[in-house]
């Protein structure tokens, strides 16, 4: 999670809009010192609305040649917020809203997908990739220093798939990531159709991710309410949790359905499904200190478990060590 702090930016905003096609439509709205913002159109009805307030804002729009009936909405307050979205092909829909200061969005669309990004209190952060038709994600974070994804900050091109923390390819997948403790972390990947994935952590130092490989698979990890404890000073830096609780779903097949609760710390739980029609449940409830919950399919030549998908001695793992 190490989050780059806007320096000082050019008190001009910088309004880039060739018509290369017609009824483009561009507005900018901004107020203070500092701002600086960029929306470039080039395919045919793109709509953008930027409006910023506070201070050392930045916001980078592209909506390239191949996108018809793109819009995109960016809605900065506070200082130190950074935006950028680069919309490719088809009618996407992207909204950022953010406040306070030193928030960091970035949103990736090739396709007619949807991307909501909410970040209401201070370094917090998310990176979107969409490539595909009908995929959503809601990204909303409300407490401090939550981090879905790391964007990178080059606002011209998409972010590494490593650095983003709602990665979607192929059509109607749904994705809804909702965090308002605060250092907490979530991670989703979807590829396939019609998969969906939701991870609610309103805990402290909590810890997500599911990945999603083919259709019809859904996978909800739910209140990650217990507070955890760890080191997350300087925001700039990367948090350490100590004292956490972990989930992972991993599911690779076909209508597959997985969920996870945890009220406790620290608790691990992760839940691997190969192959159709499998069901799983963990919960984990607040007397569970220490418990740590593993669901694993049975090895075969078609689909054998990573050695990373298991746990050591039962201690919860940190984001760098999840099993996606």
């Amino acid at each position: 999670m190490k989050k780059l702090l806007l320096g000082s930016a050019s008190a001009m905003a910088l309004i880039a809009s060739p018509v290369m096609a017609q009824n483009n439509t561009s507005t900018a709205n901004q107020s203070g010192s500092g701002q600086s913002a960029e929306i470039t159109q080039l395919g045919g009805n793109g709509s953008s609305d930027l409006d910023q307030a506070g201070s050392n804002n930045l916001a980078v729009v592209e909506q390239r040649a191949d996108t018809d009936g793109a819009s995109s909405d960016v809605d900065q307050t506070g200082s130190g917020e950074r935006a950028s979205v680069i919309q490719q092909g088809g009618a996407a829909d992207s909204t950022i809203a953010q406040s306070n200061g030193a928030q960091n969005a970035s949103v990736y669309q090739d396709g007619a997908s949807a991307s909501y990004i909410s970040q209401s209190n201070r370094y917090n952060e998310a990176s979107v990739n969409q490539i595909g038709a009908h995929n959503d994600s809601s990204v909303v974070q409300s407490g401090v220093n939550g981090a879905t994804g790391d964007p990178d900050n080059d606002y011209d091109t998409a972010d590494a798939l490593a650095n983003a923390g709602v990665v979607q390819s192929g059509s109607d997948n749904g994705s809804t990531i909702l965090q308002n403790g605060d250092n907490t972390n979530a991670l989703v990947n979807q590829a396939g159709t019609f998969n969906s994935a939701s991870v609610t952590q309103s805990g402290d130092f909590s810890n997500a991710g599911v990945n999603q490989t083919g259709n019809s698979n859904t996978a909800t990890v739910v209140r990650q309410s217990a507070d955890g404890a760890g080191d997350a000073s300087p925001p700039s830096d990367p948090v350490v949790p100590s004292v956490n609780a972990d989930a992972f779903v991993v599911q690779d097949g076909d209508d597959n359905t997985a969920t996870i609760t945890q009220d406790a710390v620290p608790v691990y739980a992760s839940t691997t499904q190969l192959g159709d029609g499998n069901s799983s449940t963990i919960a984990q409830d607040s007397g569970a200190s220490g418990a740590s919950a593993i669901v694993t399919p049975r090895p075969s030549r078609r689909h054998a478990i990573p050695t990373s998908l298991r746990a050591t001695n039962g201690k919860a793992k940190s984001p760098a060590q999840s099993p996606i």
